[in-house]
């Protein structure tokens, strides 16, 4: 089974993501959830247009959801969080040290 630190390679976004759907209970030996279709879908719906060959790392969570980081060439760095239900929290920590943090609810 795949721990947090095997995901740190540079596959091709859809071969993650199949690798993400694949997983099994308990992926992490401490009860890791399968990554949900609906974060699958949401992953590959905020990157299918993205240039993710470069400074980006997407792992799946314990809860069923995944973890995105962009790293840009200005210090910038994107956090996207996207939970089993679908809800994303998103941090954007600046140059500055500044820190922006947005709260994206589910849609009913």
């Amino acid at each position: 089974m795949p721990k947090f630190e095997d995901w740190d390679h540079d596959w091709p976004l859809e071969k993650k993501l199949a690798a993400m759907a694949d997983l099994e209970e308990n992926w992490d030996s401490y009860g890791g959830l399968p990554t949900t279709p609906l974060v699958i879908n949401l992953v590959r719906k905020i990157l299918q247009d993205k240039d993710t060959s470069k400074d980006y790392k997407i792992y799946p969570l314990n809860d069923g959801g995944v973890y995105i980081i962009w790293k840009s060439d200005n210090y910038t760095t994107l956090d996207v969080e996207i939970e089993e239900n679908g809800e994303m929290f998103v941090s954007v920590h600046l140059p500055d040290k500044k820190l922006l943090y947005f709260n994206i609810p589910v849609s009913k």
